[in-house]
């Protein structure tokens, strides 16, 4: 977003507004509740989601009930998400990293996923309009 103002002495100033990045955070283990506590922190950045494989841990640390996700297919009705940030294992990107694509930017903290030839292909062309992503791939459209 952004506006464009004449000065006095006819020179243009632009002006561009940010909006706050919405993060999901997937894994609530050290890094996951740092990521939290940073965020939290940020006038820059909004916590729009929290997803742990147990959903306890994300409550003894205090985080608002609204922004625990209870099941990770859940992602597809949070809303504005910017980016999803993994911080789980690798097995989260196997099976939802088509579905995080689909909703967001996706940061993979379990890189070691891309030895999988398969999901290595797969995820590569999602982030690509459909019309780009060959026949032979799958990706949920975006």
């Amino acid at each position: 977003m952004q506006a464009s103002f004449t000065c006095v002495g006819g020179g243009r100033v632009k002006i561009i507004f940010m909006s706050v990045l919405k993060v999901g955070i997937v894994g609530f283990g050290h890094l996951g509740q740092y990521l939290y506590t940073q965020i939290v922190g940020s006038t820059t950045h909004e916590v729009a989601f929290v997803w742990n494989r147990t959903a306890d841990k994300i409550v003894e640390f205090g985080v608002p009930q609204n922004l625990i996700l209870a099941d990770l297919d859940g992602v597809k009705n949070v809303g504005n998400v910017d980016i999803i940030v993994e911080v789980a294992h690798p097995d989260i990107t196997r099976t939802y990293g088509e579905l995080f694509l689909s909703v967001a930017d996706y940061f993979v903290g379990s890189p070691t996923i891309f030895a999988d030839a398969e999901v290595d292909t797969k995820l590569r062309y999602c982030p690509f309009p459909p019309s780009f992503i060959d026949t032979q791939k799958t990706c949920i459209d975006r």
